[in-house]
């Protein structure tokens, strides 16, 4: 937990405390704070996102998340975000022909 803090009271509805405890249960998360305290991390992360980049987010399938967890582990990227930004830089390179640059010379 962070050294500064202030305590914050929020009502939940009953299925998502009962998700998030399946979530606890699983070793996700600590407790019930640790969760929440992420949740609201990726939010402002996302509102917040430097004005040169657009974040979006997309579903894999399983066996795509296990392929760039390899890439990770053989050290090709230094987490599945930057296997993930690799993979689309390469294939939007490969496919998208850039015009000439202009040269007067």
């Amino acid at each position: 937990m962070p050294p500064e803090s202030e305590r914050v009271t929020v009502r939940l509805p009953e299925d998502q405390i009962k998700k998030l405890d399946r979530l606890i249960k699983k070793g996700e998360f600590g407790n019930l704070s640790d969760a929440i305290r992420e949740a609201i991390q990726e939010l402002l992360d996302k509102k917040y996102t430097p004005e040169n980049l657009e974040r979006r987010t997309i579903n894999f399938p399983k066996d795509s998340i296990s392929n760039l967890e390899k890439l990770v582990n053989d050290g090709d990227a230094i987490d599945i975000e930057d296997a993930v930004r690799n993979a689309v830089r390469d294939y939007i390179r490969g496919r998208v022909r850039r015009p000439p640059a202009n040269s007067d010379s």
